[in-house]
């Protein structure tokens, strides 16, 4: 039943309850009281509508609310898409060098450049792989120089290696000034005759007023002894031809 016929029927049954009394009681209550029932429910019944009307309201406003909403999703979409591409052409735009969808790399300079260099373009296909590899990494001189830093390039050694900045810096000085041994125990050095030593110990001396290593030397299982300074040592390489010439 509709809701406003329902309030105006418990309305007119509060205007006429008084004409079906029994001894002043309808439905076996009080006439005053039954009419009062009926205005209360008619006013609950009343104020329903008016929930049902403000829900309804509500459910309009919602739905505009989240069709903006969704648009507004759409053209912040749009737009951002719009941007990528844009970026995109601008940073192909840019490019000297373009890769096609097959891999294949060709040259972003206009035809009407390469006849004022004197023709057809003659780029060696090497260089223009260097530079491909370069424009493909996205990153500007700028970024490079800031990537190759001395203190960037400690920190990012420090992290590999487990050490700090500082540390590698004092290790660069030591061996700037020769104090880091280039030889540890149990390395094999060779002699001026291309004989190999095993080195036993590692002694740093002062031989005027520079810095010098001295390796004592043995065979393993023998007494066999032998003293080298450092520049006194040959590479296997060098022992090698030594060797060679010793034999010739």
């Amino acid at each position: 039943m509709d809701i406003e016929k329902l309030i105006e029927q418990l309305k007119n049954l509060e205007a006429c309850a008084y004409g079906y009394h029994i001894n002043g009681e309808v439905l076996g209550m009080d006439c005053s009281d039954f009419e009062q029932i009926m205005v209360d429910a008619a006013d609950e019944i009343s104020k329903v509508s008016t929930l049902q009307a403000e829900n309804e309201q509500l459910r309009a406003e919602m739905s505009q609310a989240r069709e903006s909403l969704d648009f507004a999703r759409t053209k912040d979409a749009e737009i951002l898409r719009l941007g990528m591409e844009l970026g995109h052409l601008k940073k192909h735009m840019e490019r000297l060098t373009h890769r096609l969808g097959n891999g294949e790399l060709t040259c972003n300079m206009a035809r009407d450049d390469c006849r004022k260099m004197g023709g057809d373009c003659q780029i060696d296909s090497k260089i223009l792989d260097r530079l491909a590899a370069y424009e493909e990494t996205e990153l500007a001189p700028e970024d490079f120089k800031r990537a190759f830093t001395e203190d960037a390039l400690l920190k990012r050694t420090g992290q590999l290696l487990g050490v700090t900045p500082d540390r590698l810096r004092e290790l660069a000085q030591a061996d700037r000034e020769g104090k880091i041994s280039k030889y540890t125990i149990g390395d094999a050095i060779y002699d001026r005759f291309g004989d190999a030593w095993e080195v036993r110990t590692a002694e740093l001396h002062l031989l005027g007023e520079k810095p010098e290593w001295m390796y004592r030397c043995g065979h393993a299982e023998t007494d066999d002894y032998c003293a080298l300074w450092s520049f006194e040592i040959l590479t296997r390489e060098e022992a090698e031809a030594a060797l060679r010439r010793e034999k010739e």
